[in-house]
């Protein structure tokens, strides 16, 4: 279990300066001379429940994804403690921090260097931080500053521009070190001090050291206790210097809008506590039970029905595999990191959005309608013959598009690069005629890898960007009538290993960061839906989607509450063409239809919570939407 406690460190009280969009002020934040101590002692198995195996292998081998996904801008420096460097599995349980620490620095592009130490302890986990007090206000205003995302907009409308805090009413905030610099306040630990320390009990996790009971996912500890040294963790029960951390502005009881801030045990009160950025949206349950949990972990003794394990969960459970990182990556960005927006499909003006674009078999040429301009400019490529496939993905890693076709009947892939302003190319042989390309960043270095699935086989070749396309992997998964639905589920940065079965209904996820050699099913569709993977709730990681052609509607199974719940849109007409895309440029993919019938396209856009949408005229009927097969 997680508890808060307060320790006194050796360091003398600190001020640092603090700095808006590199100007001074005279305010000051005071470094506390004691950290703030999270707590992890092994949890019990939830009444009720059977033990989940882990997906992490028990054997002495590194995790998938070493060294990781490549960071979006955020640089979280290890130093490994003798304690940990002298064990004789140091290099697994080295590599799985380095994996943990990648997957979170992918998933943020804040320009910082969180330093952390890590060394062995007792319990499960813990984590001891620097963290600063200052005026709230002072704060407020670099939140706000720092908005980037849609959550973002959501929670800092919210929070009124006051000099006290919504909470308990105090003029004064508590922040750690890593959050102040993240939203641009130049705050440090004491001198020769790291941001926090980091402590793991590897005599019960997998991996772990030698003789270790094998019991608890190392990934998962390492990922909870460096989301609590960036920012996450509440002040209660303690409430030091008589003020919040950033986290509890976001918690709230299940009635509409009432914020709640009590050490009061949820169980005897019959209140509890909610993780909400807009006032109504519950989307965890804090630990607010006075069961030696912490309180700014999610509620997990026992976990509730239904409720998925959870990274932040307050009591850890045996067996359970590494979750993906849900609700925190949206508490983390709240509190002031910029969630890392990721490359849209078909973006090759390099503007963050998607942009309106056909290719015409009967010319070979490309129609790029520019979202730059607000889509009133376009460019035109000739690039292809009648029977090419488009094939558009950011193959240089140039941050935009590049025109690229497959052509079957040679197994050629044409790429006319961006980087050169579309004035040269590169070709691989990569593939037979009837092979299906299903591109994608498999290796996660922020290029799109030439790859293909056959049908005849069930098997995928992907020629690796990161080796310049001179190496190649390959997975057998799927058989000939699946269809190829490539995306990031598990929001690692990589592509993952996905297909489709029609007559099932059944989509089958060999997970990147598993180094493809586990998987998730999920039942979502019917034999003649159409899979739309894209992220259309925002959260870095792909959703579960398929359009009904017999209705025009939508279902969108969503990775941010773990799969569990599904949202609906009637949009389109039997005829249509489904080209998902995040053409407004908000982060989340928007439900668009291609008609070929009149050359139209209806975006109906997530900036607008699906309420809103705009039609232009772009194609005609023999026109290949290009955003329908170019890269995840």
């Amino acid at each position: 279990m997680w508890v808060s406690i307060f320790t006194v460190a050796a360091a003398p009280l600190v001020l640092s300066q603090i700095v808006f969009a590199q100007e001074t002020t005279d305010n000051a934040v005071t470094i506390s001379p004691m950290r703030i101590v999270h707590v992890l002692r092994p949890g019990d198995l939830p009444r009720g429940d059977s033990a989940e195996t882990s997906r992490i292998d028990a054997a002495a081998t590194a995790p998938a994804g070493v060294p990781g996904a490549v960071s979006a801008g955020l640089h979280i420096n290890p130093t490994f403690d003798v304690s940990i460097t002298s064990d004789p599995n140091a290099a697994v349980i080295e590599a799985t921090i380095n994996a943990a620490i990648a997957n979170i620095e992918s998933q943020f592009s804040d320009p910082i260097t969180v330093n952390i130490v890590f060394k062995k302890g007792n319990g499960l986990g813990a984590s001891s931080t620097y963290y600063g007090n200052l005026p709230y206000s002072t704060f407020l205003a670099a939140l706000k500053s720092d908005a980037r995302t849609s959550d973002d907009g959501t929670a800092v409308a919210r929070l009124p521009s006051v000099t006290t805090n919504p909470v308990n009413g105090s003029s004064t905030i508590n922040v750690k070190t890593a959050n102040l610099r993240a939203v641009g306040i130049n705050s440090n630990p004491p001198s020769g001090q790291p941001d926090g320390f980091i402590f793991l009990n590897t005599a019960i996790t997998t991996p772990g050291s030698p003789g270790s009971s094998l019991t608890y996912s190392l990934m998962a500890v390492v990922e909870h206790e460096m989301d609590e040294v960036l920012g996450l963790g509440s002040s209660l029960p303690d409430v030091s210097f008589s003020t919040i951390f950033p986290q509890d502005l976001y918690r709230y009881t299940s009635t509409l809008n009432t914020r709640t801030f009590t050490p009061t045990d949820s169980r005897v009160s019959g209140v509890r506590a909610f993780f909400s950025i807009d006032g109504s949206t519950l989307l965890a349950e804090f630990d607010n039970q006075n069961d030696g949990g912490d309180f700014g972990d999610w509620q997990s003794n026992p976990r509730r029905t239904g409720v998925a394990v959870k990274v932040q969960d307050a009591f850890a459970t045996p067996g359970a595999a590494a979750p993906a990182l849900g609700p925190e990556l949206t508490a983390l960005d709240v509190v002031g990191y910029d969630r890392a927006t990721k490359r849209p499909r078909a973006d090759f003006d390099g503007d963050s959005k998607t942009d309106i674009t056909v290719y015409r078999p009967s010319t070979g040429v490309w129609y790029v309608l520019n979202s730059r301009t607000n889509f009133t400019t376009f460019a035109t490529y000739q690039w292809g013959v009648s029977t090419d496939i488009p094939v558009s993905g950011d193959y240089d890693g140039d941050g935009k598009a590049d025109v690229a076709v497959y052509r079957p009947s040679t197994g050629v892939w044409y790429i006319l690069k961006s980087s050169t302003n579309y004035s040269a190319f590169v070709t691989y042989q990569w593939g037979v005629n009837t092979d299906v390309p299903t591109v994608g960043d498999y290796d996660g270095d922020g290029k799109t890898d030439v790859a293909v699935y056959r049908p005849s086989t069930g098997v995928w070749y992907i020629l690796k960007s990161s080796t310049n396309f001179t190496t190649f992997a390959s997975y057998q998964w799927g058989v000939s009538t699946d269809i190829p639905i490539a995306g990031d589920y598990d929001g690692d940065g990589k592509t993952d290993v996905a297909v489709y079965r029609p007559s099932t209904g059944v989509w089958y996820i060999l997970t990147s960061s598993t180094n493809f050699t586990n998987f998730v099913s999920y039942q979502w569709g019917v034999s003649t839906d159409m899979p739309i993977a894209g992220d259309y709730d925002g959260d870095g990681k792909t959703d579960v989607a398929v359009y009904r052609p017999s209705t025009g509607v939508w279902y969108i199974l969503t990775s941010s509450t773990n799969f569990t719940t599904f949202a609906s849109y009637q949009w389109g007409v039997s005829t249509d063409v489904p080209v998902a895309g995040d053409y407004d440029g908000d982060g989340k993919t928007d439900v668009a239809v291609y008609r070929p019938s009149t050359g139209v396209w209806y975006i109906l856009t997530s900036s607008s919570n699906f309420t809103t949408f705009f039609a232009p005229q772009w194609g005609i009927s023999t026109d290949i939407p290009v955003i329908k097969t170019s890269a995840p």
